[in-house]
């Protein structure tokens, strides 16, 4: 979905002599917040005192889309762009009955830019006059992405360009540092629900968040699409495989302006996030068949209750088991099959054995889940027999835990999508 190359909405006025009634605005100084009287009166922000013209963009008059106005220098913006060129020309301002506006100084040529976002405006024209707005100081993912948008509707990305490494920087310093995506799920035997059932609602406590988080990283990539910025569209598609899961395009889709990624490019990172995960689901399956490979039998720390399988390091002064009574135990020991047995249980525990909740992790929260799993068999009191180092079932938490790093890792992001250009817009650039 693309904007349309014309950007502005010209209402027609007859030519004003200097005795016709018309909107009078003062000037002010660039730092002056716009106001917005009941006459329709806006104040305009001086980019240019000496400027020729007043753009003036109405929004949607909100809190977070407030109209502005701006005394600009047509000539400053026919330099920096082809399409101002064809908006602020001589051959548009010298024709009968373009719209004009009365000032204190004189009068002045009028444009109104309906369709655009008022403050991603007053970023890129504060830019090109060398007064770089308030606005620009305070970036976040959303506003970065409107002013990208802007900036290749009206091919002025290049004028833009040497502010952009430090809008990413400072955009992304919004998302959380650690793996980017909050933990939702256990992450230690005392924070697990000891449940690994489909129907758990254990992991959608932080909705909201990754919501807000999935929204963050699109605009990122938005911004770097429109920017054309390759390395950053690769880094944030990257970070998006990592730490996403495939129900991010439904979401993306919510949104007006995410909408302006491709359904392909979208498809393409969907794919990759289901391959991951596939990945990762064989590694922890085959860890199965390994265990089972390795025959040697180790005796654990304690005595198991022949009856319901409790293992007591120390026998209870009773000799009685305290879950059912039972009252003979015998020596417990780490074999392939209990290996497998516990293999599996702090699979459930940490919530990876279920395929439906293991498709609600994303890449990152599931290495993290088997890297504190695997720091966690270590314990002695989570795991303790005569193998130590060598038991096979501490080797192969060990050796998932690399495999899943290592997949998370390696993961690679896409390579820029083209642009979808109108024909009317080609048409525009090439004039």
């Amino acid at each position: 979905m693309r904007q349309s190359s014309e950007p502005f909405k010209v209402e027609s006025d007859d030519s004003m002599s200097d005795d016709d009634e018309g909107i009078f605005v003062s000037p002010t100084r660039p730092s002056e917040s716009t106001r917005l009287p009941a006459d329709g009166e806006l104040t305009p922000t001086n980019l240019d005192p000496n400027g020729d013209a007043i753009v003036i963009i109405p929004g949607k008059n909100t809190s977070t889309s407030p109209a502005k106005s701006f005394r600009v220098s047509t000539h400053v913006l026919g330099l920096a762009s082809k399409i101002f060129m064809q908006i602020f020309g001589p051959r548009h301002f010298s024709a009968p009955g373009t719209p004009r506006i009365r000032t204190i100084e004189g009068v002045h040529h009028r444009a109104t830019l309906d369709d655009d976002d008022p403050i991603a405006m007053e970023v890129i024209l504060g830019i090109l006059h060398f007064k770089v707005p308030e606005a620009a100081a305070q970036m976040d993912a959303r506003k970065l992405a409107n002013i990208a948008i802007h900036c290749d509707k009206y091919n002025c990305t290049r004028v833009i360009k040497p502010y952009l490494a430090d809008w990413f920087k400072e955009a992304n310093t919004i998302l959380p540092t650690t793996s980017i995506l909050p933990s939702t799920g256990p992450t230690s035997v005392a924070d697990d629900d000891s449940s690994d059932s489909d129907d758990s609602d254990s992991d959608d406590s932080s909705d909201s968040e990754d919501t807000k988080l999935s929204e963050q990283l699109g605009f990122l990539l938005l911004a770097a699409h429109f920017f054309r910025d390759e390395k950053q569209f690769k880094h944030f598609s990257k970070v998006v495989v990592q730490n996403l899961t495939p129900t991010f395009s439904a979401e993306w889709e919510k949104d007006a302006l995410l909408k302006l990624l491709s359904r392909t490019m979208k498809s393409k990172l969907v794919d990759k996030v289901k391959k991951c995960q596939g990945y990762l689901r064989n590694d922890l399956e085959s860890g199965i068949s390994r265990l089972l490979g390795h025959a040697e039998t180790h005796k654990v720390r304690g005595d198991l209750c022949g009856k319901c399988g409790v293992v007591y390091s120390t026998l209870p002064t009773t000799r009685e088991c305290s879950d059912c009574e039972f009252t003979e135990f015998y020596p417990s020991y780490c074999s392939k099959d209990s290996r497998v047995g516990e293999y599996v249980e702090n699979m459930k525990r940490f919530g990876l054995w279920s395929s439906k909740r293991f498709e609600r992790c994303p890449v990152s929260q599931l290495t993290r889940k088997v890297a504190k799993l695997a720091e966690n068999i270590f314990d002695d009191e989570v795991h303790e027999c005569d193998g130590r180092d060598k038991c096979p079932l501490r080797l192969e938490l060990t050796l998932l835990n690399k495999a899943f790093m290592k997949r998370s890792d390696s993961l690679e992001g896409i390579s820029l999508f083209p642009l979808q250009k109108s024909r009317k817009r080609q048409r525009d650039e090439a004039n």
